[in-house]
């Protein structure tokens, strides 16, 4: 019992001993201590049978009280819902864990949850001491047993000049057959991605090989690394992120399989030959320069390639030169319905980055099904309201229309008008359902045209019961900061 819940005084007690002992001597004080032990030897057998007793119903009333939470109650396929809800994707490994460590029935809920153990995993094959390592692996093997029979999608980050460990490595691809995904940093040295080369990804349906645009990305210094990327190694890739920065294809993939890409390519030539292999893509987004004018020389070989399964299309175009008109040449999209021209990392200086719209027109004839058409960042561009009228007069079916950052020469009057209806007179787009404009800089257009455009175009009669004979806005937004 301590000391500070007894009912009586130490001092008071040291005083009544000190007038006890007052005569006594040496031996005398030892026998009264070893009498003093014996009494609290007898004491302490008829108190700890009580303690026990004490201590046994405080457990059963936890355990009670315990039984009658409502969290207690709850289903079992409930309570991993909410464990599924309470974690977070940034913290879900010590999440997980925390989990398991409340109790051994929440242990047990967890534990035979599979779908909570498959968030992203990150690999960590840096170098350890044995007993590390060994805990790493231990715990990696444990991780993928709770996620069993689902797959999971992993990812390799290093930082740069950061030694790993030829063991985990070894150790950490034997589990490859149970990704679903697979994310490589560009900091992560030649040998590994050459062993991943070599294995069976048999699980993997999607791959990102780094989009980082530092030219000591791995596979900007060794494609022949990769050569061994194959339909055999991916059976199941369907969705593909890549950076290249050669002016060749010395890399094999399984480039038929794709129905997603999103690639970074420099070379317009080079994105283009992989485009015409992807033959069941549905979504790309390829960011690419334009034609360099010392290096616009035609492929007079190249056919028109169709990608008959795309629908979504994203285009932001690079660098600070370079006509990107001709890409629309060789390209096909006889079932897209989304396009996005981005423009925003283009740098125009004394040069045209869109001499013409009629290469893109032809394209547009070619994708005559397009809904949506986003714009970004036109002042980037040397697109003027002649080529976006172009646009819009081969887009008939367009029911979204998105322009960010017009200049000057883009969007005026002149095209607002197009877009304006008048009594007898077809204007643009007629199906145009959504439009939004948005703008940081000063624009040059009349705003009472602008607001006559959308009026025209805006059904607000609430007592009528029958559309009017044309297609409105049900949607339109204007953002412009001074």
């Amino acid at each position: 019992m301590p000391i500070a819940s007894a009912s009586f005084s130490v001092r008071d007690i040291v005083l009544e001993q000190t007038e006890r002992t007052r005569y006594s001597s040496q031996a005398d004080l030892k026998r009264l201590i070893r009498e003093s032990q014996s009494k609290i030897t007898s004491l302490d057998a008829l108190i700890n049978p009580l303690i026990q007793l004490r201590e046994r119903e405080r457990a059963c009333v936890a355990a009670l009280e315990y039984l009658s939470s409502s969290i207690y109650t709850l289903p079992v396929e409930l309570l991993a819902e909410i464990f599924d809800l309470a974690i977070d994707d940034k913290t879900h490994i010590k999440d997980i864990y925390r989990i398991t460590q409340v109790c051994s029935d929440w242990r047990k809920v967890a534990h035979g949850t599979p779908r909570l153990w498959t968030r992203l995993l990150p690999l960590n094959l840096r170098h350890k001491k044995d007993d590390e390592a060994q805990v790493y692996l231990d715990g990696l093997k444990a991780w993928l047993a709770h996620s069993a029979p689902f797959t999971v999608p992993v990812s390799i980050d290093m930082m740069k000049g950061e030694f790993i460990s030829h063991r985990m490595v070894d150790e950490v691809l034997n589990t490859a057959s149970r990704w679903c995904s697979l994310a490589i940093s560009t900091n992560a040295p030649l040998s590994l991605v050459r062993q991943l080369a070599g294995c069976r990804l048999d699980s993997i349906e999607n791959l990102d090989l780094g989009l980082s645009r530092d030219g000591e990305s791995p596979f900007y210094l060794g494609f022949r690394t990769l050569a061994s990327f194959t339909h055999r190694t991916l059976p199941r890739l369907r969705k593909l992120a890549l950076d290249i920065y050669t002016l060749s294809l010395p890399i094999r993939l399984p480039w038929a399989q794709l129905t997603d890409l999103t690639l970074f390519c420099d070379s317009p030539h080079l994105a283009l030959d992989i485009l015409a292999q992807c033959a069941n893509l549905t979504r790309g987004f390829v960011s690419t320069s334009g034609w360099d004018s010392w290096d616009w020389t035609p492929t007079t070989n190249r056919n028109i390639f169709a990608l008959s399964h795309l629908q979504s299309l994203t285009l932001p175009f690079i660098s600070s030169e370079g006509d990107v008109t001709p890409f629309f040449d060789y390209l096909s999209a006889p079932a897209l319905e989304e396009l996005c021209l981005d423009f925003e990392d283009m740098i125009v200086e004394d040069h045209e980055c869109w001499p013409n719209s009629s290469r893109f027109t032809a394209f547009l004839l070619r994708s005559p099904h397009i809904t949506r058409l986003e714009l970004t960042d036109l002042r980037h561009s040397t697109l003027t309201s002649d080529d976006i009228l172009a646009f819009l007069q081969h887009t008939v079916y367009l029911t979204h229309l998105k322009v960010t950052e017009p200049s000057s020469d883009c969007f005026d009057d002149v095209l607002i008008s197009a877009l304006t209806y008048h009594d007898g007179k077809i204007p643009l787009v007629p199906c145009l359902q959504y439009f939004a404009l948005e703008s940081t800089y000063t624009m040059n257009f009349t705003e009472d045209i602008l607001a006559e455009m959308i009026t025209s175009r805006w059904w607000i009669d609430a007592e009528s019961t029958t559309p009017p004979c044309r297609c409105t806005l049900d949607k339109c937004g204007t953002w412009r900061r001074s």
